[in-house]
């Protein structure tokens, strides 16, 4: 049996519909991720002000380049 014109539009939005929010579950998801890891850096941040008082003087360009990359 052959589906008609109306069959097959439905079933192409109900795709459709699925995907969108398939999408935005994901970037849902991916907004946590982003969020943990930054507090993570800034945790591994304050630890290494507590340790290392010096540290940011001696790791300037690693931190500018971490900067770039999380923009």
């Amino acid at each position: 049996m052959t589906k008609t014109k109306d069959q097959e539009i439905a079933e192409l939005r109900q795709a459709m519909a699925a995907l969108i929010a398939e999408n935005e579950r994901l970037k849902e998801a991916r907004m946590h991720l982003s969020e943990f890891i930054l507090r993570l850096l800034i945790q591994n941040f304050e630890l290494m002000d507590e340790c290392i008082p010096d540290w940011r003087y001696y790791c300037t360009d690693s931190l500018n380049e971490l900067k770039e990359a999380l923009k």
